[in-house]
């Protein structure tokens, strides 16, 4: 075990109180379909080769009042190979996305796995999975493409302090008189929190029952981005708008609070970092549902641009930290993201695999919003097949069944959509 310990970044933090307050971990999980001819063997030395490059993947979390990471140098690492048949992969691979061992212990526990698999004696397969803890899409896109170098026979990217520097970023930073000011601005912002539900007003009598639900949107993409590039609004403003619009017309709050992911990270190695979380930030938006949609679109857009002058890289640690930020209403927006086969063809141009994890967010990541936010709401464009590969914006909207039933949800989105629908279909403004 290596006496070096690294500390956790805001991101971090939260996910580690939010292990240590519930027990609940998640594992991340991928699958990836690799080329016909490719020999298990071979592959399973690549992951472990891969395991052994990249740090953060032998690291646990040493609890204490200031946890921390701490690199298990003398970790034995392996890689097990199955034999299996179609029926009993398809039978391993639904388990494998929804069983309870994808809740490790952040102190002792592994925070990867993999495994090979070969089905019906021609196809191979790696199931994966990795903790959310350091783990995202970009990451995930990484190993998947460092396992193709092994593979190769190519020289991998150890990544050293990668997914461990990022705390000592953030400490470096918040001694800065820009942070400081941060601070105070979101101090003067947060004087409206309080910490409850996101209470939605006029739900129908229900039995409410524990766990998550969904309910989706559809937006063509011609005429949403049509119009944004006449007004110069952006698509994430208009979306924006378009949910705070619902939220108050449902709960009566002026003022909103939301757990916000939008930029995603930049970096010049970014295709080759691994084990660094997108940056989410909090927002507070005061609402006037008097103003007419024009001014209403504008109000939203320059709250929101002077909540981002405002803000700085580490500002999470502010709302999450100093003032006790519970985001109810999570809000995330993806634009042009055309599936992880895209990302990873740029990361490396010819891959032996596909991934095909389409699965993960449904099975995985989605059900636990519900539990962890009242209302989690992703907006990514994307060809829908059987709207003709026609691009539409698509909101998922996950929420806790607990709180709200289903007929409240199909009115907080038809609302959303009568808004955006509206203000895109406006003449005058377009």
């Amino acid at each position: 075990m290596s006496d070096k310990k690294y500390p956790l970044a805001a991101e971090q933090r939260g996910y580690y109180h939010h292990w240590k307050n519930l027990g609940k971990s998640t594992m991340i999980p991928f699958r990836v379909e690799y080329e016909d001819g490719t020999d298990e063997n071979r592959l399973a030395e690549s992951l472990v080769k891969v395991i052994n490059a990249h740090k953060f993947l032998k690291a646990n979390v040493e609890e204490g009042d200031s946890p921390h990471w701490i690199h298990n140098d003398d970790a034995t690492v392996g890689v097990k190979i199955f034999e299996v048949s179609s029926e009993e992969f398809e039978k391993i691979q639904d388990e494998f996305f929804q069983r309870p061992e994808l809740n490790p212990d952040l102190a002792k526990d592994p925070l990867y796995h993999f495994s090979v698999f070969r089905v019906d004696g021609t196809k191979v397969y790696v199931l994966g999975g990795i903790n959310h803890i350091y783990y995202d899409g970009f990451t995930r896109n990484t190993i998947i493409a460092e396992i193709v170098r092994a593979y190769n026979g190519e020289e991998l990217t150890p990544d050293g302090e990668i997914g461990f520097d990022e705390g000592n970023y953030e400490a470096a930073a918040q001694n800065s008189e820009k942070f400081e000011k941060s601070v105070l601005f979101y101090e003067e912002l947060f004087k409206h929190y309080k910490n409850e539900e996101l209470d939605l007003k006029n739900a129908p009598d229900a039995v409410l029952a524990p766990g998550t639900g969904f309910a989706r949107l559809t937006i063509v993409s011609e005429d949403v981005n049509g119009f944004c590039a006449k007004t110069k609004i952006s698509q994430n403003v208009l979306f924006l708008a378009g949910l705070c619009r619902a939220a108050n017309a449902l709960s009566g709050e002026e003022y909103l609070f939301f757990g916000s992911n939008t930029a995603g990270r930049a970096g010049r190695n970014i295709d080759r970092e691994a084990g660094l979380f997108v940056r989410n930030f909090p927002l507070v938006l005061k609402i006037d549902a008097s103003l007419e949609e024009i001014d209403f679109l504008k109000s939203i857009k320059e709250q929101y641009y002077n909540i981002l002058k405002n803000h700085t890289e580490y500002t999470s640690t502010i709302a999450q930290e100093r003032l006790g930020f519970k985001p109810r209403l999570n809000y995330l927006f993806q634009a042009g993201i055309g599936g992880a086969e895209a990302a990873i063809n740029k990361i490396y141009p010819h891959p032996v695999c596909k991934e095909t994890s389409a699965t993960m967010f449904a099975k995985v990541l989605l059900p636990s919003f519900g539990n962890v936010f009242d209302i989690g709401a992703q907006v990514a464009e994307m060809e829908v097949p059987q709207f003709d590969n026609q691009k539409r914006y698509i909101f998922i909207f996950s929420y806790n069944k607990e709180l709200y039933a289903e007929e409240t949800m199909k009115k907080f989105k038809d609302m959303i959509g009568d808004f955006i629908k509206g203000v895109i279909s406006r003449e005058d403004l377009a």
